[in-house]
């Protein structure tokens, strides 16, 4: 049986298969059968060519529901089956086919939890619809996307989205469900990351489109205000009270204040309270409420709105008042107005403690009032509570009395962790970054307030990891300072890791830029334990991939503090890394700058290095800069041959470019390493490489005399040098350098005397600095270098 018969029976026994199938849908463990099986029965041109339309859309029903985004790895048929069916005349002609199809490829696309491209998706179906059909299909897609979040987590993005298509004043159900599915998708992302996520810029823009898109959003907008205040989104609550405030006509216009009753209410009046707008805001939804409604009508929510109304006008030095005002209450909801309930749990406790800390009561109220709360009720407080008061007292800068509170919590049991899903932790994190930033205490006081919070299994926020790592690098712990790193940050292989970095071996720098800055800059000035500064490096190459400035600071500290191997192991860790991420390679600049500090150094192993991967990097410019920094670095060497050689490649180089005083000097001073003879040649015939000496030559020439010691020969051609008119081959350097290699007394006096005359300013100069040496050691050779050459690397930070 040949190959098409086999498909064309396998075609049937398939069709057959999937209608036995209880409501037609295959199961997770048949999907890769069935997807070997597809492929082997589709072996046209084109899937249309061996499948129908319905069969094709048959197989993606069937297939969907089973899929995972595992399974959207190997299921290959379904974006050809996809891409076949739109190029079909039916789909440019049937409009349930087109939105049937949508809705598949809409699902297909939600297994993956990357929802980059899904508004791009969900826009140019609608633009095409428009724009080659005239149809309007904008709430159909609503529609589509709204059902398909049934089986799948929103995002607050698509959500927004959304809601900017959709007419939602004819829809006034969509509103609710954009809401509904906004505020979950919106609990899912915060829970994922409290402190790097956008919901509160989402939530503007949702409110932005609702003002626009809704006569009177007043229910929106104070669903809104209770999740943003919840949440501590305070710009949000900010601009949803001034859009409540002009909705409502500074909340005088009574048909629509008379809609605002029981938990809508207290999230005004604890969002005006909070913000100070307790004469406007507050003041007149508390008149409204007792003005309009008898006190037995009030519910639960609106008791504890006016309670919190009432005790933040409260005057601050008398708490019995404010003990008073509960008991009363309470008294009056059990026997006037025959309440159920009472205003005596930790709810309406928190609900107090975040008006008094509003209106900034002092400590000492706050004390007497809680203790009263107790013998009253039996207080138990949540982390919530403790929560709102550690708030008060940081931002009063009362820290001591902060962690006071914090080991009272901790007495008292309080599941920081579990209570409200551990929302409040972040107040734990803000309470560790001022301890380790405002106060002189020991580090290891601090560390231990560290150790108690880290036992509820949260990781500490960035700013709090920030805190502590530069209290850890300002007393030199280094090791607890790349150890607290470890042990907070997550590791890039987690799924759970969001972000750019996420999938990679390393954190991009953007992830933890000021955390990273403070390593960076430890590292390149810290001088009192280089083994530290070195352990530190390692460490953010392994964590981090660092960008091409930094390198320049690694390889200019190790370089300055006389450990040229290390700069050598940072070049190499900068190059690896440059063909692992694609990132630049080391330019001209820093070859050069490592050619001449490992001259200094005479670091043979380092030169031959660079010198290798020179010739093996094709980016670079082998221009006179990078040769004249070769021979320079040969001649640190005393290696007179391999300075013929690169000389003789830049005599290759075209002229306009080639061969400089510069090059000259590093030949002239590697000949001295030959003989003097040498030496002598090469000087008188400069100009056959077109080349008139300078003071450098002219300087190094004496000093290649000095050291054949012929000083006296030296000490004529400079007198020659000078009458012969060129006194500006006489400069500071050589005077000064010729002084220092001239090891003979007699030749030194006469020196004297013809400088005193001479050149009386720079040589009385030279005395007074200390820069003439009267001893009789030669200095090292390596002081005598090229001054001022233009192709000296100066590395920019």
């Amino acid at each position: 049986m040949n190959p098409r018969t086999k498909g064309k029976r396998l075609k049937v026994k398939l069709f057959d298969f999937i209608d036995s199938l209880d409501n037609g849908q295959l199961s997770k463990d048949q999907l890769p059968f069935i997807n070997k099986v597809v492929n082997f029965i589709d072996q046209g041109k084109k899937s249309t060519d061996i499948f129908t339309i319905e069969e094709m859309l048959t197989i993606l029903r069937s297939s969907l529901p089973a899929m995972t985004l595992q399974d959207v790895r190997y299921i290959d048929f379904f974006p050809r089956f996809y891409t076949a069916l739109r190029d079909t005349k039916r789909y440019s002609k049937d409009n349930l086919m087109r939105m049937e199809l949508f809705e598949i490829f809409l699902n297909y696309i939600l297994l993956s939890k990357n929802r980059k491209n899904l508004i791009a998706i969900i826009d140019a179906f609608i633009d095409e619809e428009k724009t080659l059909r005239n149809a309007d299909v904008r709430e159909q897609v609503v529609d589509i996307v709204l059902e398909a979040f049934k089986s799948v987590d929103p995002d607050t993005s698509t959500m927004v989205r959304l809601a900017e298509l959709s007419d939602l004043s004819k829809y006034p159900t969509k509103v609710e469900k954009i809401l509904e599915l906004f505020f979950v998708a919106a609990d899912s992302t915060i829970s994922e990351s409290y402190e790097e996520n956008d919901v509160n810029v989402e939530l503007l823009r949702l409110l932005d489109i609702l003002e626009t898109k809704l006569p009177s959003p007043l229910p929106e907008y104070i669903n809104l205000l209770y999740f943003a205040t919840r949440n501590d989104f305070d710009d949000c609550c900010l601009t949803i009270m001034k859009k409540l405030s002009t909705l409502t006509m500074a909340f005088t216009d009574k048909s629509l204040i008379d809609t605002i009753r029981n938990d809508e209410l207290m999230a005004i009046v604890s969002s005006a309270l909070k913000f100070n707008d307790y004469d406007q805001a507050a003041t007149k939804l508390i008149h409204n409420l007792t003005k309009y409604h008898q006190p037995k009508e009030f519910t639960k929510g609106e008791w504890i709105a006016y309670l919190q109304y009432e005790m933040y006008g409260l005057p601050g030095d008398d708490t019995g008042k404010a003990i008073q005002l509960v008991d009363s209450l309470n008294h009056d909801l059990a026997e006037r107005h025959e309440k159920d309930y009472q205003l005596d749990d930790t709810d309406t406790y928190n609900y107090i403690l975040e008006a008094l800390s509003y209106s900034n009561k002092p400590a000492a109220f706050i004390d007497s009032f809680s203790q009263e709360y107790d013998n009253l009720y039996g207080l138990v407080r949540d982390s919530r509570s403790f929560s709102i008061l550690i708030e008060h007292y940081l931002k009063l800068g009362n820290l001591k009395r902060a962690l006071d509170l914090f080991e009272r919590s901790l007495q008292e049991a309080v599941a920081w962790d579990d209570d409200y899903g551990g929302i409040n932790m972040p107040t734990l994190f803000r309470l560790l970054a001022d301890y380790f930033n405002n106060s002189n205490d020991d580090l290891y006081y601090k560390t231990q307030v560290y150790k108690k919070i880290k036992a509820f299994e949260y990781p500490i926020d960035k700013k709090a990891l920030y805190s502590m790592v530069n209290q850890f690098l300002k007393g030199n712990f280094v090791g607890d300072a790349m150890e607290i790193f470890e042990r907070e940050v997550p590791s890039l292989k987690d799924p759970r890791v969001k972000g750019p970095s996420s999938g990679k071996d390393r954190y991009s720098i953007s992830d933890y830029s000021d955390l990273f800055q403070l390593y960076y800059n430890y590292t390149i000035t810290n001088y009192e334990n280089l083994k530290s500064n070195w352990l530190l490096y390692e460490f953010l190459c392994k964590f981090f991939t660092i960008s091409y400035q930094y390198y320049l600071g690694f390889l200019k500290f190790w370089i300055d503090v006389g450990y040229p191997s290390k700069s050598l192991k940072v070049y190499a860790d900068m190059k690896q890394l440059s063909k692992e991420n694609k990132l630049p390679p080391p330019n001209e600049d820093i070859y050069i700058y490592l050619l001449q500090s490992f001259s200094r150094f005479q670091y043979e192993e380092g030169i031959f290095t660079i010198q290798l991967a020179m010739k093996m990097d094709l980016s670079l410019n082998m221009d006179i800069r990078m040769l004249n920094a070769l021979m320079g670095a040969f001649c640190s060497l005393e290696d007179s041959f391999r300075v013929r050689d690169v000389f003789n490649n830049a005599q290759a180089l075209p002229q306009s470019r080639g061969l400089n005083q510069e090059s000259c000097y590093w030949a002239l001073k590697s000949l001295k390493f030959a003989s003097l003879n040498e030496v002598n040649n090469f000087y008188t015939s400069l100009s056959q490489f077109d080349v008139s000496p300078d003071a450098n030559i002219f300087g190094e020439y004496l000093i290649g005399h000095c050291y054949y010691e012929q000083y006296g020969t030296a000490l004529e051609k400079l007198i020659d040098t000078y009458e012969n008119g060129d006194s500006h081959l006489i400069d500071r350097s050589v005077l000064k350098n010729f002084h220092n290699f001239c090891l003979d007394s007699r030749v030194r006096k006469k020196l004297d005397s013809f400088a005193t005359e001479r050149f009386p300013e720079i040589w009385g100069d030279l005395k007074r600095c200390g820069e003439l040496n009267e001893g009789m050691e030669q200095p090292s050779l390596l002081e005598a270098a090229y001054q001022n050459q233009p192709g000296k690397a100066k590395l920019s930070e």
